[in-house]
């Protein structure tokens, strides 16, 4: 999409020169050129509606994430009180009760325990799902502050060492590129973090003037990668779909290496245009 809209652009430019070096009595000529001109304007229209569907798409995410907080995350929250509360009644009447009684409940105060551990966990879960579905704050931070943040979250809460390097600074790159970048490093590391029992990971990102160049990779268990990327749908492996998806539609590549019990390797390389969406 990048690389026509480059394109588009480029035409109708020079389109619009060339409609005033053509005199005024050939007509046919400039019926061909005013059409040319409706169909570029078109393509570069849908551009903008890229635009809009990517803020679309980052809305939804906001308002399920706070609908998230509002309902599942507040139940589990809600019960872990309740748990407790129920534990603590029963801690301050074990002195009046008889040891038959004891004996019998222990097995009952043993599932509460258990059972508000996993209320814990899944409420951390929640929080975390809530997270990332919140898109950063790249227009205040900028793109490298929050990869960088997302980094640092990572190590410290899910105790995964995760190595950054940036080369060049984000500028002012596009929001649909900025946000489909983030979300591309997301879903690596989160890949990383479930799937590959890493010991480490390794980002690298490169901006120049003419595109991006991203390379993760990790010490993990690697994977068996078919070789057609759309065939991991039939194994319901979203996360690198959605990658391939985002990447095609900045009109970029995509390139993944897999090797079993050596690790996965994610390059990616995202054209930049210097007409803004």
């Amino acid at each position: 999409m990048k690389t026509l809209l480059y394109l588009a652009y480029s035409l109708r430019d020079c389109l619009l020169r060339l409609n005033k070096t053509i005199s005024d009595d050939n007509l046919p000529a400039k019926e061909e050129i005013d059409n040319m001109e409706r169909f570029l304007s078109q393509i570069i229209e849908i551009g903008g509606l890229a635009f809009d569907i990517t803020c679309a798409v980052e809305d939804e995410r906001v308002r399920i994430a706070r609908d998230i907080h509002d309902g599942p995350a507040q139940v589990f929250v809600d019960g872990c009180r309740r748990i407790e509360y129920c534990l603590k009644l029963l801690e301050i009447a074990d002195a009046d009760l008889s040891p038959d009684v004891r004996e019998i409940l222990k097995p009952v105060i043993e599932e509460l325990e258990g059972l508000i551990k996993r209320f814990r966990a899944s409420s951390r879960e929640i929080r975390d799902m809530i997270f990332q579905l919140r898109p950063p704050a790249l227009s205040e931070l900028g793109l490298n502050c929050v990869i960088t943040s997302l980094v640092e979250s990572t190590e410290r809460d899910k105790q995964i060492k995760g190595k950054l390097t940036i080369e060049g600074t984000d500028g002012n790159i596009p929001f649909p590129i900025a946000i489909n970048l983030y979300r591309i490093v997301q879903e690596s590391i989160n890949n990383i973090v479930k799937y590959s029992k890493a010991l480490s990971y390794e980002v690298y990102i490169n901006f120049d003037k003419n595109a991006i160049k991203l390379e993760i990779k990790d010490n993990g268990q690697g994977f068996h990668l078919p070789s057609n990327i759309k065939d991991l749908l039939k194994k319901k492996s979203m996360g690198i779909c959605n990658m391939s998806d985002r990447v095609n539609s900045l009109g970029g590549r995509l390139e993944i290496k897999s090797t079993q019990g050596e690790g996965t390797e994610i390059n990616a390389v995202i054209p930049l245009i210097d007409k803004p969406l």
